[in-house]
């Protein structure tokens, strides 16, 4: 992240936060974040310098006023007017970042050798949330190479008892073995 996202995206939520207004606009954050991911020609159009600063402002009004709240709406206006337009998804991200820190909660990557259940999946959320202390946004992968058991990465830390995992260990202390080097 550079310093323009992080400024900014954290100014944003430092601003809904004094206001209580944190989750909500989290809400209309990710909103905005999928909208414009899925369709990135509106980010080329809101940077080309071909549309003039009133085009843009015209087109921001007619896409956004009223349909955000207008904290998020200005700040729109705001990246637009000031050229930074395309920083807006990096932005978002910061913001989500600092309601995350704020909150206790922390992105997990759970990979797995097959699909999991509701149940293991709720069960397995529960030991990391244990584990970290913290509120856990799980993602779930399927990943057949694991060939059996789980890699949890989470808030930095790797947990991982997996299949893959046990088998590169005995390689290594069987290789350590042949060479004599136990590091």
């Amino acid at each position: 992240m550079d310093k323009l996202t992080i400024e900014y995206g954290g100014g944003l939520f430092e601003l809904a936060d004094e206001e209580g207004l944190g989750e909500k606009l989290l809400s209309e954050v990710l909103m905005l974040q999928s909208v414009f991911s899925e369709n990135p020609g509106y980010i080329r159009l809101m940077t080309s310098p071909v549309v003039t600063k009133e085009e843009k402002a015209q087109l921001l009004k007619d896409s956004f006023e009223g349909k955000v709240h207008p904290y998020l709406y200005n700040f729109i206006c705001l990246m637009a007017d000031r050229g930074y337009f395309s920083s807006i998804p990096g932005c978002f991200d910061r913001y989500q970042e600092c309601y995350r820190t704020k909150n206790g909660i922390i992105q997990a990557k759970i990979t797995s050798a097959a699909l999991l259940s509701d149940e293991q999946k709720c069960a397995i959320v529960s030991a990391v949330e244990r584990k970290t202390g913290k509120t856990v946004e799980p993602r779930f992968v399927v990943d057949a190479s694991l060939l059996a058991g789980l890699r949890v990465e989470a808030g930095g830390e790797l947990f991982e008892n997996s299949a893959k995992s046990k088998l590169e260990e005995i390689r290594r202390l069987l290789e350590s073995s042949v060479t004599g080097d136990n590091t």
